[in-house]
């Protein structure tokens, strides 16, 4: 899709809205969109209101806590605007928001990290969540009618062979890196500790699965600042569409070829990420005009 058509579209949502107006998409969230996102904001230069677009499929915790720190420190009110995609890692960005508009369509998740296991068995996931492991002695317990401390045995024994004791001990610090990640982005627009404290404690633990499609209604049922705009929504949708056209594997040409798997920026111009089969960086390349 030529970026000229995205540009366009960011651009009349900003223009109906009256607000300066960023988009942050991405396959994946890790620390090399930070110097992206700066150079958009110093373009902006100082506002008294931010919005900002996001179509986020989850990504490094330490890189979105950083990037929504940036954020909330651009702007003393800080507008999230989720036409689609805010996963993972992106809920945990949504959090710094003072406001998160949600469309109907809007997906967000819960925000218990993963963690990779250290042998190659074929028969086992490839990754497990916090919460796979927090439920485990229950689980033995309830399914094979032990007593709790013999469930509680049995499950150590497990993990055990399947986890490093370093690798559990990092898990654990990751589940702890994202509790306090989460009350610091919270603490800007939800005063009582308490109160963060239960929007985090239900992120982590209150859903079955780390892939349940979370809906804006039940993130303003926990007490996020969640609303809804018809006519903001229907031109958000339209920015999503084409930043679904323009990043990610599917959006290449074919399967050999490269594709863009960011972009960050304004309705003056965007910066995409390039990627390559068999490099593991990407090449940012700026757009202020031309198309692709």
């Amino acid at each position: 899709m030529p970026v000229a058509d995205l540009r366009d579209r960011l651009g009349a949502l900003e223009a109906h809205t009256g607000v300066n107006t960023l988009l942050l998409a991405a396959s994946h969230i890790d620390h090399d969109l930070l110097p992206p996102l700066d150079e958009a904001l110093a373009r902006i230069g100082p506002a008294s209101r931010l919005d900002v677009v996001v179509h986020l499929r989850g990504g490094e915790v330490e890189a979105a806590r950083r990037l929504a720190a940036r954020l909330q420190a651009a702007a003393p009110r800080l507008r999230f605007i989720v036409p689609h995609a805010c996963a993972s890692s992106g809920t945990l960005m949504a959090l710094a928001a003072d406001e998160i508009l949600a469309g109907p369509l809007a997906m967000f998740s819960p925000i218990d990290p993963h963690l990779a296991g250290d042998g190659d068995r074929p028969d086992l996931p490839a990754v497990v969540s916090a919460e796979d492991l927090r439920r485990l002695p229950e689980a033995i317990e309830t399914w094979c009618g032990l007593a709790p401390d013999v469930a509680a045995a049995r499950a150590q024994a497990l993990l055990a062979a399947r986890f490093s004791a370093e690798a559990l001990a990092t898990f654990e610090r990751s589940v702890r890196a994202i509790v306090a990640a989460a009350d610091a982005l919270l603490a800007r627009h939800v005063a009582a500790a308490d109160a963060r404290s239960a929007i985090v404690r239900a992120l982590l633990q209150g859903y079955g699965s780390h892939d349940y499609a979370i809906t804006g209604d039940e993130l303003r049922a926990l007490g996020l600042p969640v609303v809804r705009d018809a006519a903001i929504e229907t031109l958000a949708w339209d920015v999503a569409c084409a930043v679904r056209a323009t990043i990610g594997p599917e959006a290449r040409a074919s399967l050999a070829g490269d594709w863009d798997d960011a972009v960050v920026g304004d309705a003056a111009a965007l910066a995409l990420r390039r990627r390559s089969r068999g490099r593991r960086a990407g090449a940012w390349r700026p757009h202020a005009s031309a198309t692709i």
